[in-house]
C-alpha cells in the first residue's frame, strides 16, 4: 500500500515522503496513528504543496541564519554580577543569562540551548562563548564586570 508520511519515522522516510509500506502495517499502525494518508490523487497533490511550503520555510530560515551569524559574529556583550575581591563570581552565569543579555543587548531572540558553555561563567574578565546558528558557529565575547 502507498502511504504519504505525516512525520518523520525513523528507518522509513521523512514527512511529505510517499513509501511503498505493507497493507498490515499502514492499516494498523501508520493509519490509526495518524502518521500516515493513504496515497490517493488528492492526497498527492497535498504533499506535493506541504513539500514546496516546507521547501519556502526552509529558504527563509536559511536566510534567517544568515542575519543572525552577522549581527553576532565578534559582538562583545556585557554582564555585570556581585563579585569577590578575588574576582570570583558569588552565583555563576549560565547559557540563560547569556541569552537574556543578547536579546537585550542585540535584539536577539535565540535559544537558550544554541549557546556552548562547558560550564558556568565563575570569574570577571573575558570569555569567549560559542552560539551555535544552524550548521555553523559564531563566537561571542562576553565580559563579565564588578557590580
Amino acid at each position: 500500500m502507498k502511504v504519504i508520511l505525516l512525520k518523520n519515522i525513523d528507518n522509513l522516510g521523512k514527512k511529505g515522503e510517499v513509501k511503498e509500506v505493507a497493507n498490515g502495517f499502514a492499516r494498523n499502525f501508520l493509519l490509526p496513528k495518524k502518521m500516515a494518508v493513504a496515497a490517493s490523487p488528492g492526497n498527492l497533490k497535498m504533499a506535493r504543496e506541504m513539500k514546496q511550503g516546507e521547501e519556502e520555510k526552509r529558504k527563509k530560515g536559511k536566510i534567517n541564519l544568515r542575519e543572525l551569524k552577522k549581527k553576532l559574529a565578534g559582538k562583545e556583550v556585557r554582564i555585570r554580577a556581585k563579585a569577590s575581591k578575588e574576582g570570583h563570581l558569588f552565583a555563576g552565569i549560565g547559557a540563560d543569562k547569556i541569552n537574556e543579555v543578547l536579546a537585550d543587548a542585540m535584539g536577539v531572540k535565540i535559544k537558550p540551548s544554541m549557546i556552548k558553555l562547558n560550564k558556568k561563567i565563575k570569574t570577571l574578565g573575558e570569555h569567549r562563548v560559542e552560539v551555535k546558528v544552524g550548521d555553523g558557529r559564531v563566537e561571542v565575547k562576553v565580559r563579565v564586570e564588578k557590580e
